[in-house]
């Protein structure tokens, strides 16, 4: 089984703040968003252990990110890989007290 699928993601911060999305992970690309934030990125697979880069942008409405009101910021992650459910940690590369813990669920996979 491929790591190439559509995820289901959960993410908290260590701010309080909290949300739920969609990702997509294909050919060492991620790509995915929730109703106010879309995120691209890079992924890679290392000794069964899976890295994250991401850049998180605003596109609708007023609402806050999980770090409050940034508007765009990149999130570096890595967790043990698992073909069902991966649990990742990490932080905003702008600045590491921004902490993230992203719960990725496999809901389908990639035509």
């Amino acid at each position: 089984m491929s790591i190439e699928a559509m995820w289901a993601a959960r993410f908290q911060s260590n701010q309080g703040g909290q949300g739920a999305g969609i990702i997509v992970l294909e050919t060492e690309r991620v790509f995915g968003g929730d109703s106010w934030y879309y995120y691209v990125g890079s992924y890679r697979v290392d000794q069964g252990r899976l890295y994250t880069q991401l850049k998180v942008t605003h596109y609708a409405d007023n609402a806050e990110s999980i770090f409050g009101p940034l508007r765009e910021f990149t999130v570096a992650l890595e967790g043990l890989l698992n073909m069902r459910e991966i649990n990742l940690k990490g932080q905003a590369n702008q600045d590491p007290n921004l902490q993230i813990q992203l719960t990725m669920s496999r809901i389908a996979e990639l035509p």
